[in-house]
């Protein structure tokens, strides 16, 4: 059995870490973290990213990403220290 990545869940890492990188810098998240809560405005650019919607059906709006692509995500969302995720 093959454990690596295919290409497809690694342009998606790549992806998401592309997007943490610009849109979630460290000195950023630390201020959310102390606040308590991300801007409102970071969910609307996962949501446009279509990071909120991977495990919903295409026909109810979402991806319809498999296990393994929610969990790219949710593993490059949290790589940033304190994460607000």
């Amino acid at each position: 059995m093959d454990f690596d990545l295919t290409q497809q869940q690694e342009m998606l890492r790549d992806y998401v870490r592309e997007f943490v990188a610009r849109f979630c810098p460290r000195e950023k998240v630390r201020e959310w973290d102390e606040a308590g809560k991300p801007p409102s405005e970071l969910f609307e650019r996962m949501a446009e990213n279509g990071f909120l919607g991977i495990a919903v059906d295409p026909e109810y709006g979402g991806t319809g990403g498999d296990i393994i692509s929610q969990s790219i995500i949710l593993q490059e969302l949290e790589a940033q220290p304190k994460s607000p995720f």
